[in-house]
């Protein structure tokens, strides 16, 4: 249970030590002394949401902490094991700082922890029913949450069987919807990606290939020009025309007048190999500007044809990428996602197949499921049915409504849908709680649920906000009396203003706010049995006199000791 509350700054809680014992713990006080906001610091040492706005004005931070004893008998293994709990040590101590950024820390004895893992060991140490909790009862979603919390075991083999098998299925599902699910949008896609690669493919394209045929069209398009040209320079280098000395014709000339004086200075022999080199060389560059002149004139469509070609490959990029590397990159991953879609229909059979089986599994799981909730949901029915009429109900009927899932709807949490339903008076059909509830009567729904669930959840501690919100007179000394009963289980506190349900209190705190130098301050403290007869009395003394309302507390306490 909590042994030790200890709260720093937390807004209007400047420094408060609270001890709370075992059984019922009552807190009482004026509106607006700072009952929401004790639990608000509860709620964040237990890992709950926290803002900056909790941190007290003029202060730097804000700090609570909570030590539980013996928290083994609420924690599982896994969880004491991630808080390195020694069970030497007895108890559990959680902690949380909250600066004026808003930033917070959490540690659990003392070790810096993720405010995940203090969240966890709160929800399994403590929960916290705030003024607005009955409001969920009218949210059928949250209907399933409590039947499967109060089905247990029982429901926890069908719900992890059904688990497995729908986990399996998406899974399955995902991996057909990857390869293409419907067969008519596959066909249509192998269609596509075919001829996508098949276009690529015929075209055969080589690298850098348009940037080629683009210089070579160039060339062709002053084909003329450069036809002329060339024959010129070839004519001057060597021409048949007999009115005309081209230089190969020149360069002859010269030879043989030198050979003519060599008998007379045989050194000329050197120029003589000179000028047959020079002859030797003009020959071959006009030949070679005659060859490239007959380059131009053997193809006259040439031109046509590179143009075709570079449209060709232009429509490409255009389609596929900004340059022939990225066309032919394009082509290849075409390519090898059609062979991926035309060998996914032999998968798809077999995924097929296998998804069939795992829809019967599911299909008769989901059955085992909704029945193990069903026969669960009568025995709640039965329990709650007897709390309310402790709870001054006699003829409240509270029972669940299941509606089943098609396959196709099914959920995680199975192939059914329910909702509680609830009838106040005899004569009257069963309806949803959103309906006919009434405040109060969700309240005692509430508190029923509760009682039920803390025979099947270990808890240490239950903590009402105003859980009697909606009753009065006798409903409220009932209410009272049945959150002594849930006491005999585990720690409960509540903060309420109903004196009937204050007198059943097992240990009484007073809250209240004083203001010191201009600064409020809350005050929590105990009270012995003279105290709680005077908190009795002044909740009662809006109903009659001083004198009278002692009177009725003494009458209405089941105070120890009264």
């Amino acid at each position: 249970m909590l042994i030790r509350l200890e709260i720093q700054h937390f807004a209007l809680l400047d420094q408060i030590i609270w001890e709370p014992g075992p059984g019922l713990n009552i807190i009482t006080g004026e509106t607006g002394a700072g009952k929401s906001l004790l639990l608000d610091a509860i709620g964040a040492v237990a890992g709950k949401k926290v803002s900056r706005e909790s941190v007290r004005s003029g202060c730097e931070w804000a700090r609570a902490e909570a030590v539980f004893d013996q928290p083994e008998t609420s924690l599982s293994a896994e969880l004491l094991a991630d808080c390195a709990f020694d069970p030497a040590e007895g108890s559990l101590i959680l902690t949380r700082e909250i600066n004026r950024s808003g930033k917070s820390l959490c540690r659990i004895n003392g070790r810096l922890v993720p405010q995940k893992l203090l969240r966890e060991v709160g929800d399994s140490l403590l929960d916290i029913h705030g003024q607005h909790a009955q409001q969920g009862l009218f949210i059928p979603v949250t209907h399933r949450q409590l039947l499967d919390r109060f089905a247990g075991s029982a429901l926890a083999g069908p719900l992890r069987q059904y688990q497995a098998l729908y986990d399996q299925l998406q899974a399955l599902t995902r991996q057909m919807a990857a390869l293409g699910g419907d067969p008519e949008d596959r066909r249509r896609r192998a269609d596509f990606l075919l001829f996508q690669a098949q276009e690529i493919e015929q075209a055969r394209i080589r690298p850098q290939e348009d940037a080629l045929l683009q210089q070579k069209r160039e060339k062709l398009e002053h084909a003329e020009r450069l036809s002329e040209g060339l024959a010129r320079a070839a004519n001057y280098l060597s021409s048949q025309a007999a009115d005309q000395a081209a230089a190969a014709e020149l360069l002859g000339q010269a030879l043989a007048a030198v050979r003519s004086l060599e008998p007379y200075d045989p050194s000329l022999t050197e120029l003589d190999s000179q000028l047959l080199d020079l002859q030797a060389a003009v020959q071959d560059v006009a030949a070679e500007l005659l060859g490239r002149q007959d380059e131009l004139t053997v193809a006259p469509d040439l031109l046509s044809r590179i143009d075709s070609r570079l449209d060709q490959l232009f429509r490409l990029k255009q389609k596929y990428g900004q340059d022939l590397t990225q066309v032919a990159a394009y082509g290849s991953k075409a390519r090898e996602a059609y062979e991926k879609l035309a060998s996914a229909e032999e998968k798809l059979a077999a995924l097929d197949k296998t998804r069939e089986d795992l829809q019967v599994q599911l299909q008769n799981a989901g059955k085992q499921l909704t029945q193990a909730r069903r026969q669960a949901s009568d025995q709640l029915a039965v329990q709650i049915n007897w709390q309310l009429t402790d709870l001054g109900m006699p003829h409240a009927r509270f029972m669940t409504r299941f509606e089943p899932l098609a396959l196709s709807q099914a959920e995680r949490w199975g192939l059914d849908r329910l909702e509680f339903l609830f009838s106040a008076n005899p004569g009257e059909e069963p309806k949803p709680l959103a309906k006919i509830a009434s405040g109060g009567e969700a309240s005692r729904i509430l508190l029923a649920i509760r009682v039920i669930l803390a025979e099947a959840e270990p808890l240490q501690l239950l903590i009402f906000d105003e859980i009697d919100a909606g009753v009065s007179g006798k409903t409220a000394s009932l209410v009272g009396h049945k959150l002594r009963d849930l006491a005999a289980h585990t720690q409960v506190m509540c903060v309420t203003h109903t004196p009937q349900v204050a007198a059943w209190a097992q240990n009484h705190f007073f809250i209240e706010k004083r203001v010191t130098d201009g600064k409020t301050h809350t005050e929590l403290r105990p009270l012995d049995q003279n105290g709680h007869l005077d908190e009795l009395a002044r909740l009662l003394a809006g109903e009659t006199d001083p004198a009278r309302a002692r009177q009725l507390a003494g009458s209405l306490s089941h105070y120890p000791g009264t």
